[in-house]
């Protein structure tokens, strides 16, 4: 079977007579009263997850038994013996026998965002082959038997990771326009989209610009911001403005993050040059979502041309977009794969793309949005 088993989060298994079963219905079942559940082994019961790598661990079991020609299907059901409401279930493919569950990168952020699991750290899991009665319509039994097998133990350690991108600000002499207000948020970084320890800003600086970085944790403390000091960031007080931009115009700054708990000493932040770029007089959110597809609700420009903010904006169940100049000329809409809201993402100009909100993701948020490349951010206050 295919590695890449498709991985589903489930609380219980009402599912499983859906998938996996074995099947043998050209014949009349006869329940047994008392059915034999699987016996299920691994070829593996400790793994230490690593960025980058699949190590595969394959789940066998012997049928379960329910009587004559009783067919079954099966899923495999892994808990966290600290709560055991925290479960994955992967269901089984009919007639097969063996599961092979890639323990990779997505793997591994199921395991903590799922199971809760602490990431670094040993833990143990609690693995189960859940099988049930799958009769055809109109069968003279009731479906409703299910049997567990015995509990397997196993041990993994999930590898550290970023939940979602952190936020981080620039507070400085950056355009000319900005003071150092250490309470600001309007200068933000945009996550990657591919790399959450990757970080963009996207705007205008002036030719001796002087500023710093501030982690989310650190918004109103000059204790904790960070600066450059022999060209590598720290966060050393005093004297130690970044000061990486040699002239005036246009700029991108990467900041790339170490993994893990964030260190200034083993990050980066460059700048590049970037062409200039169409300056709107007005950006704001329209559609039903917001106030009504014919009035916007707007954005604000905090100094810079390309960079706008909107706060306390309340979103409702419904669609938007973000349009230049309250017009319908150039417009922005969330791409396929972002779904509403998202820590990240880069908006296209393409009018006929519509971010969806769900009565489920409704709310007030803080609304960050880059005209110069479509970054966007949808912070949920």
């Amino acid at each position: 079977m295919n590695a890449k088993t498709i991985l589903f989060s489930l609380l219980l298994a009402p599912v499983l007579a859906l998938t996996g079963c074995e099947r043998d219905l050209g014949n009349n079942p006869t329940l047994s009263a008392t059915p034999k559940a699987p016996a299920l082994s691994a070829s593996a019961t400790s793994v230490t997850l690593a960025k980058g790598t699949a190590t595969e661990v394959s789940f066998t079991w012997t049928a379960a038994d329910y009587g004559t020609t009783v067919p079954a299907s099966y899923a495999l059901r892994l808990s966290n013996p600290a709560d055991p409401a925290l479960a994955i279930v992967i269901p089984v493919p009919a007639g097969d026998k063996k599961l092979v569950v890639p323990f990779d990168d997505t793997f591994n952020k199921k395991l903590v965002s799922e199971l809760g699991l602490a990431m670094g750290k040993p833990a143990k899991l609690k693995a189960e082959l859940v099988s049930s009665l799958l009769l055809e319509a109109g069968s003279p039994e009731i479906a409703d038997k299910v049997t567990t097998s015995a509990p397997l133990e196993l041990t993994v350690t999930p590898f550290a990771f970023l939940m979602r991108p952190p936020y981080f600000y620039l507070v400085g002499d950056i355009t000319g326009r900005v003071s150092w207000n250490i309470n600001s948020t309007d200068f933000a970084f945009f996550a990657d989209e591919n790399d959450t320890n990757v970080l963009h800003y996207y705007g205008y600086f002036k030719g001796d610009a002087a500023f710093k970085l501030v982690p989310e944790g650190a918004v109103g403390d000059w204790g904790k911001v960070v600066g450059m000091k022999d060209g590598k960031l720290t966060f050393e007080g005093g004297d130690t403005n970044i000061k990486i931009i040699p002239s005036a115009g246009l700029y991108h700054l990467t900041l790339t993050l170490n993994e893990g708990e964030f260190d200034p000493a083993n990050s980066t932040l460059t700048a590049e040059p970037i062409a200039d770029a169409k300056v709107y007089k007005t950006m704001g959110l329209v559609g039903d979502a917001v106030i009504s597809w014919d009035k916007d609700t707007p954005l604000s420009n905090p100094g810079d041309d390309h960079i706008w903010v909107a706060r306390g904006v309340e979103i409702k169940a419904g669609q938007f977009k973000i349009r230049a100049d309250e017009a319908w000329g150039t417009s922005w809409g969330g791409v396929a794969k972002d779904t509403f809201p998202t820590d990240f993402g880069k908006a296209t100009s393409v009018n006929d793309n519509n971010w969806v909100v769900t009565s489920e993701t409704a709310g007030t948020y803080d609304v960050y949005f880059n005209d110069i490349t479509g970054n966007y951010v949808f912070v949920k206050l």
